[in-house]
């Protein structure tokens, strides 16, 4: 395909899209010893050293006999690192490839392995460390190699009801020291029973004390509100005062109760998806609290109150400059009620259920730092957007809109195609 072709598809992908590749590490592991027979030539090397170089410009690597080509290291590292990083990372088939080649490099010579490794350990795939097995292989792995456990930045686990699985993920956090980000997942088996003890909290208690680095944090489970609290409670406050970025997908009423009140001051990033059962009254008011900088803020609106909404929105003006919002059980205008309040607001993603009003878009008109603006539909229908509006109404709206963002919105889509059936454009 042809390379304008691609970038011009990167370009379209959108920041959730973006944003998911982060929470979904891309790489495999490698279990192998460096310096091991499984490090001996089992693979064709996937970097083509051209035939013309001379033997005297060659040396062999020290155990598996590869030739290595005097290049400079600097060049290895650039071809490895276009290898593991230069690629859509929405591309399912292109992060097959990625991991596949990477292996290959990493079992054709120690020289090659060393380079590689940085990677494979970095982002260790989430899909390897489903399960007690490959836990084990990866806590393993680590201890062959002192130097394994510092390249690991984000751990993306699963926090099973089965007390061994859980002390096994507590030690393998305990040997990586720089872990960054830190995601759990509840297992299905775990979400439709009571395993949800006092012991599992403790543990999670024991897994944050391990964590001193960890500054985002991904939760997914399906935690009731009256889950229990750990004895040692002063361990899990202080974890969640260090975090910058938290993504929670399930259990926002626990999280209200266990760790909402201790979040850091410097807080940045707050997503809260498919919150689940339970009282979520307040939520946002001790947010807003705790959080006066929050720059980005993704927020399934279930539970949560326009009014509360609208608070938060007004408090933290001066620093949002991304919001995400769908699912509001409100039916009238509230973007227009803390617009005025927005000062550097540069993205705004509405979903389907989220209202939009005529109002609201005339309200736009003061928003100077507007990069993107993207209305979510269901397939050919207008959602939650423009009730009661008249064509001629939402059309002058919408052509002050543009006018007035022609030469900075990068991202403008309202359906427009929907718009344009009706007579609105």
């Amino acid at each position: 395909m042809d390379t304008d072709i691609i970038i011009q598809k990167r370009n379209k992908k959108t920041d959730h899209c973006q944003s998911r590749a982060m929470a979904c590490p891309l790489l495999g592991l490698t279990e192998q010893k460096p310096n091991g027979s499984m490090a001996d030539g089992h693979a064709e090397a996937a970097v083509d050293i051209p035939g013309q170089i001379s033997k005297s410009t060659r040396s062999r690597d020290k155990y598996s006999g590869f030739a290595v080509s005097w290049f400079p290291t600097k060049i290895y590292q650039m071809i490895v690192n276009h290898i593991a990083l230069g690629y859509d990372r929405c591309n399912d088939d292109q992060n097959t490839i990625r991991a596949k080649t990477l292996s290959y490099l990493v079992r054709t010579c120690t020289f090659l392995q060393f380079i590689t490794e940085q990677y494979l350990y970095s982002f260790p795939e989430g899909s390897r460390l489903g399960s007690y097995k490959g836990q084990e292989q990866f806590r393993l792995s680590l201890a062959v190699d002192s130097r394994r456990p510092n390249l690991v930045q984000v751990l993306d686990l699963e926090w099973d009801p089965q007390m061994s699985s859980r002390r096994l993920v507590i030690d393998i956090e305990r040997q990586c020291s720089n872990p960054h980000t830190l995601k759990l997942r509840c297992p299905k088996e775990a979400r439709q029973g009571d395993e949800f003890s006092q012991p599992y909290f403790e543990d999670l208690a024991d897994l944050f004390s391990v964590c001193p680095k960890v500054r985002k944090l991904g939760l997914l489970t399906s935690f009731k509100e009256d889950c229990p609290i750990p004895k040692q409670g002063g361990q899990t406050a202080k974890f969640a005062g260090q975090l910058s970025h938290v993504e929670l997908d399930g259990g926002s009423a626990c999280f209200k109760k266990s760790m909402l009140p201790y979040l850091s001051l410097n807080m940045i990033s707050f997503t809260m998806m498919f919150n689940g059962l339970g009282d979520l009254t307040g939520f946002l008011e001790t947010l807003g609290q705790r959080c006066p900088v929050m720059q980005r803020l993704e927020l399934d609106c279930e539970g949560i109150t326009a009014v509360d909404l609208v608070r938060f929105c007004k408090a933290s003006g001066s620093s949002l400059k991304l919001l995400y919002l769908d699912n509001l059980d409100y039916h009238e205008s509230v973007l227009s009620w803390f617009f005025p309040h927005m000062e550097v607001l540069e993205q705004l993603i509405l979903g389907p259920d989220f209202p939009l009003h005529v109002q609201d878009i005339t309200a736009m008109l003061s928003q100077a730092c507007l990069r993107t603006f993207v209305a979510e539909t269901y397939d050919n229908q207008p959602g939650n957007f423009f009730h009661g509006a008249t064509s001629i109404d939402l059309g002058r709206a919408l052509a002050r809109f543009l006018s007035a963002h022609r030469l900075t919105l990068n991202d403008d889509v309202v359906r427009w195609r929907f718009l344009v059936e009706q007579g609105c454009l």
